[in-house]
């Protein structure tokens, strides 16, 4: 099964681990001597890591599911938010879509 990630969700979630153990550290200096510079970091640490947190899910309003070579998709919802189109693929012999549900939040 082939789900599709889009190049600004692989950025944003490549982005969260290093902006996350770079709010720890500084978390970590700022309790063991106070500066007004590791408040300033720590608070910008803080508002991109909010901000990568709230990047839209499927900023391409697409959500592509797909089986190929004979495969088959069963019970594997999707959860879609807003006007997204949603596309779930069966291809090869014998292939087919059971029980899939599909959640529009």
């Amino acid at each position: 099964m082939l789900v599709h990630v889009s190049g600004t969700q692989k950025a944003a979630a490549a982005a969260a681990v290093p902006v996350t153990v770079a709010t720890g550290i500084v978390t970590n200096l700022i309790t063991n001597r106070w500066s007004w510079t590791l408040a300033a970091a720590l608070a910008v640490l803080v508002i991109f890591g909010i901000a990568l947190a709230l990047l839209p899910t499927n900023p391409t309003g697409q959500a592509d599911q797909r089986a190929v070579n004979g495969g088959k998709i069963t019970k594997s919802g999707l959860k879609v938010r807003g006007a997204t189109r949603v596309r779930q693929t069966a291809d090869g012999n014998g292939s087919g879509i059971e029980d899939s549900p599909i959640d529009i939040q």
